[in-house]
Formats: structure tokens, sequence, C-alpha cells
């Protein structure tokens, strides 16, 4: 059953939390009295979930079905979530929608939330049993449902373009060994690897592939995301002898003309599977990215890497309750003038030369990116909760269009510049300069 702190923030999430009225948002009653309108809802602090990440029916947190749900209750309008379609009642289309469109009231801002967990969906006040199960028989009576494992469903198809030269000539004897439509394991077939290992890279990159694809705002559905993504499993040797980069956990290759995209792991990785989830979680957002915004070459790499270095740690956080240390390490010492290197050194070209400049460099980033999510100064309060979807929708945008990536940025974060973003960070770096527990708190780096 849900906990008193779980009713506590159920009761507090928009009066408190957002400010904002639910009476404001919800749609007018069509035709009768206010009883009538009331009774189609549930109780305030109704719930839906057993626990943290299983429903009273049984769905689970990330399974397609909660990902369905999930997806309704962020796209869907008032007009569409009210009796008009999925029929929820008018207390829990206001709650809902308002919790969405943010304490400005204004959709597509800043200050927007995107519903991520089923525990925050549950805790929107007047959404219970009901509720879940309407969207859940909505979901599933369009067919939604079965889009969304990202991991696919059906069997293979053909391998279309070939796998990166850089790996085949290396390797040229490459098999599948999982497949479906979605995601598939290839590995050496004189040294495919254990059938146990193969699984445990399957689960652990269908999870992190999950997690991506909701932190970036896509559907697995997309026309650039119908292919299989590909992870290659091989042998250290081989993987050290390619990447030029032993010790390293993994590293994607992006698509060309002739070629497609792939992302290659060695045996080694799951030695340490919270790293190794950190891993697939960022080489998979570089595949997503890569896919989705092929022709946008103005993006900085203090982005590109910055978004990876943030999901990773988010992902791996979320599965072990703890980040990996590669980012303090860089970060507990840094100054605004470190911030400053990194944004001149890791700009649209990666000027770095040294493996000790590039942990450097990928650490501020990471935390640039994660500084926006969480502290960035708005009108609302501090932070861009949805700073990844924003920063892809701005990839996308200079991807197809005339548009420079700072120009798309400004677009896609409405009232925030990429510079005066960067000048901000600078700043923050400095005022919390030796003051860790500061820096870090409110953010996935705080332990």
């Amino acid at each position: 059953m849900a906990s008193l702190k779980r009713l506590a923030f159920r009761r507090a999430t928009l009066a408190a939390v957002m400010g904002i009225s639910v009476a404001a948002c919800a749609p007018a009653p069509s035709g009768g009295g206010g009883g009538d309108a009331v009774s189609l809802d549930e109780a305030e602090n109704a719930v839906f979930l057993l626990d943290a990440t299983t429903t009273l029916t049984g769905e689970r947190e990330g399974s397609p079905e909660a990902r369905a749900v999930l997806r309704l209750a962020n796209r869907l309008g008032p007009s569409e979530l009210g009796q008009g379609g999925v029929g929820l009642g008018p207390l829990a289309v206001g709650a809902l929608t308002a919790l969405r469109i943010g304490p400005d009231e204004r959709p597509g801002t800043a200050d927007d939330l995107v519903l991520k967990r089923l525990e925050t969906l549950d805790a929107v006040p007047y959404v219970g049993s009901r509720s879940y199960a309407l969207l859940l028989a909505q979901a599933q009576s369009s067919g939604l449902v079965d889009t969304m494992d990202p991991c696919g469903r059906g069997a293979a198809g053909p391998t279309g373009l070939p796998l990166p030269t850089e790996i085949t000539e290396e390797v040229p004897d490459l098999v599948r060994r999982s497949a479906s439509d979605r995601l598939e394991i290839w590995a050496a077939a004189s040294s495919p690897g254990p059938n146990a290992l193969v699984d445990l890279l399957r689960e652990h990159g269908c999870a992190a592939l999950t997690f991506d694809l909701d932190e970036l705002g896509l559907d697995p559905d997309e026309p650039e995301l119908r292919a299989p993504l590909r992870i290659v499993l091989l042998e250290d040797d081989d993987y050290d002898s390619i990447s030029d980069a032993a010790g390293t956990d993994g590293i994607a290759y992006s698509a060309s003309s002739t070629e497609g995209d792939a992302f290659m792991v060695p045996f080694s990785a799951a030695d340490d599977v919270p790293e190794m989830d950190d891993t697939l979680a960022h080489e998979l957002i570089h595949l997503l990215h890569g896919r989705v915004a092929p022709f946008a070459d103005d993006v900085p790499w203090f982005i590109i890497e910055g978004s990876a270095i943030d999901a990773g740690t988010h992902f791996g956080r979320r599965r072990h309750g703890f980040p990996t240390g590669f980012v303090e390490e860089w970060l507990r010492g840094a100054t605004g003038t470190d911030a400053a290197t990194t944004f001149a050194r890791y700009g649209v070209e990666d000027r770095t030369q040294t493996l000790d400049q590039v942990g450097h460099d990928q650490s501020l980033s990471g935390f640039f990116v994660e500084y926006l999510r969480t502290k960035h100064p708005q009108p609302q309060g501090a932070g861009i909760v949805d700073i990844q979807q924003r920063m892809t929708t701005a990839m996308r945008d200079a991807s197809n269009s005339s548009r420079t990536f700072p120009g798309a940025f400004s677009a896609a974060v409405p009232d925030v510049t990429l510079d005066a973003a960067k000048a901000a960070y600078i700043r923050y770096l400095d005022d919390s300069a030796g003051d860790w527990t500061a820096r870090v708190e409110g953010t996935v780096f705080a332990r």
C-alpha cells in the first residue's frame, strides 16, 4: 500500500510544490451539477502502486505497459484525458495537466514536467487505480503497448547496413548471438562468449535503451530508430586493438552512408556491472543522437559528451543507488576556470590531446548538463528538468534546418541562451568552490 510519505507528497504536489490551481486546469463538466463531476473522480489520495515499482495489477516500472501509460499521461491534452477520451475525472485531469505545465501555467516552457516514473504519476492527486486502469485500457486498445518495447518483440530481420569496417577488418567472423527487431548482440564466431554474458548484456542493454529513450523523449517507433541497435561483444585483446583505448568499457561508432552504427563492448565490461550500466546508457545515447540528428555538425562536444555522461550517471544511480566516481575526481576541485577551459577545448572541435584532458572535459561537461537540470536559475525555481529532451530537440532542429545549434538551443530552451548558460555555470563553480556538499546537493552526483 502507499506509504504515509507518498500520501503526504500527494497532498503537497500541487498546492505546496507547484503552487498551481487544480481547478483552473480541470475541464468544465458537460452539463449536470458539481456533484456529478466530482463523482467521476477518485479520492485525492487514491493509489495504483503496490510499492515503488509495481502496480496493484502487476505491471512493473519500465514494462511496455508502464511506458505506454506514461506516454499517454504525458502527451494527451485535457479533452483527450477526460470524459471524451480516456475517461478520467475532471479533478484528475486538472491535477495532471497542472503538474505537466509547471508553475508558470504555460505549456512548452522550461519548467514543464515530464512524468518518467509510475511513482510520479501515482503521486498526482485523484489519480488512482481507476485512472491507471483507464489509461492502460486506452494504451492497449490503441496498440500503443505493442510499440513500447524498445528491445523489440519481433524476429530479427535482414542485417541491413554492414557493421563499421573498423570492427570487421579486425574481427571478420562476426555473427548475431542474440537478436530481435530492435536490439542485436554480435560476437565473433570463433570467440562468441558464454551465453550468460550475452544474456546479461542484452538484459542490461535493453534497460539502458529504455532509460535513454525516455530521457531523450524519443519514440522507439520513430522511422530513424526502427533499424536494430547493435552491440558488438569482443574479446578484450580485439577490443583493445580496435579501440586503442585499453581499460575502457565501450565505444560507439556512428553510421555513414555505407555502414551502420554499432556499440563495441569488451568481455571484461561485465566484471564491474555498475560501471557497465553507466557505459551502456552513455554510449547508446550517442547512437540515438546520431540516428535522430545525423547532420547537426555544430553541436559542441561539451553537449555531446555532457548529455551522455549525465544520462549514464542517472541510469547507473537508478539501478545501483550510487553514481560512478569518475566525475567526482575532476569535479571536486574544479573552478570556473576549469569550465572555461572545457568550453574552449571541447567545442565544435575536440581539441583534447591526452586522456587526462578527456577525463577533465567529459566530467565538467557532464556536470554542466546536470547543473542545467537542477541548478540553473529559472523564473519559477532552479533547474530545467527536461533539459535532455530539449537538447535533443535542438540537435534535431540544427540537423534538419538552417539553424545553428546555439540558435536551436535558444528555441528549445526559452529564455536561455547557450552562452548565458555557460557563463552561469562558470559562476556557479566559482561560487561553490571548496564546498563539495553544496556544489552537488540535489544533483545525481550527491552521495
